[in-house]
């Protein structure tokens, strides 16, 4: 079930909130394309909310589907006609700006696919699977199992009890002593930097 709002204010900024029953929900896929970041944070309730921003000249030309199918919610990019064809998508972010903040169970799997996007979690999870190209991915005392592929962006984690393994093709390493092994984070990039530090 969803309940939603819809609020502006003064400098024309766009923002929704819907509020969905996790109890049917085992995984979150988030299949994006220009959306300019994702802020994700667990808590104790069996509820997910997710709260999406929007503002610029096109900021209507694209939305986040949402859809529930058993077990599984996939929130994904749609883009209006205008922005179809010959349109250079990487220029639009000009004259629109789009972003999502979930709050959701921490027994929920996430699963992430974006080009550019700028990714923050923070809290337990169960797992995370991150596909990124261009953006950047921060994640903050952060605990759970992890596979995160990027390609130009950087990845920071903060995190303890865990078994690392990070590597990059191009880009710099700095890993800090995690001591455990409690959880698994698997790290790969081509160019961009990996930073891995102790919660504690």
């Amino acid at each position: 079930m969803f309940l939603s709002g819809l609020s502006f204010n003064a400098k024309a900024q766009v923002t929704s909130t819907q509020h969905i029953d996790a109890e049917s929900i085992q995984i979150i896929k988030l299949q994006l394309e220009q959306v300019a970041f994702v802020n994700i944070k667990t808590s104790e309730k069996q509820e997910i909310e997710i709260r999406t921003e929007s503002s610029g000249e096109y900021s209507q030309a694209i939305q986040l589907d949402k859809q529930i199918k058993q077990n599984e919610l996939l929130i994904k990019s749609v883009f209006d006609e205008k922005l179809k064809g010959g349109f250079d998508k990487l220029s639009a972010l000009k004259v629109f700006s789009i972003g999502l903040h979930l709050l959701i169970p921490a027994d929920i799997k996430v699963d992430i696919s974006t080009d550019i996007t700028n990714i923050k979690l923070k809290g337990d999870y169960k797992t995370v699977h991150i596909e990124n190209k261009f953006g950047n991915c921060r994640l903050t005392e952060f605990q759970g199992n992890a596979q995160i592929n990027a390609f130009s962006g950087n990845v920071f984690i903060e995190t303890a009890n865990t078994y690392i393994n990070a590597s990059t093709e191009n880009g710099n390493k700095e890993i800090a002593t995690i001591e455990g092994n409690k959880y698994s984070i698997d790290v790969k990039t081509v160019d961009g930097n990996i930073q891995i530090e102790s919660i504690f």
